[in-house]
């Protein structure tokens, strides 16, 4: 008898607990964001001509990593290697150079070397 007067409250507290599991969204998720793909074509070409009219190098090997997107680019001239290790001390200093004065150049980018990048 126990049972016959409990079981009214079972379909009510199913619904409740299928409500519980449910995320409440009526809206579909966000699709994913589109990250831009890159062409660095013209860099690379660059590059090759640097390595081409230098006596001093003899091989240049470059990793661009983007914060959300990982690695966005990888090259190797002369006698370097996607593989080849080297020792980064200053040599990370002179493609920063040449890239803060490429954005400082494009009227698009929004940075200037005159300002200070933080106070």
């Amino acid at each position: 008898m126990l049972e016959l007067k409990h079981r009214w409250l079972s379909l009510p507290l199913l619904a409740v607990a299928l409500v519980g599991c449910s995320d409440g969204a009526d809206t579909p998720p966000s699709p994913p964001e589109i990250l831009p793909a890159y062409d660095f074509t013209a860099v690379d070409q660059r590059f090759q001509q640097f390595l081409d009219e230098s006596s001093v190098f003899d091989g240049i090997s470059v990793t661009l990593v983007d914060q959300r997107q990982g690695t966005v680019h990888e090259a190797a001239f002369g006698d370097h290697s996607l593989e080849t290790v080297v020792m980064l001390a200053s040599t990370s200093k002179v493609p920063v150079v040449m890239l803060l004065m490429a954005l400082n150049d494009d009227p698009d980018a929004g940075f200037s070397v005159d300002e200070p990048i933080a106070s």
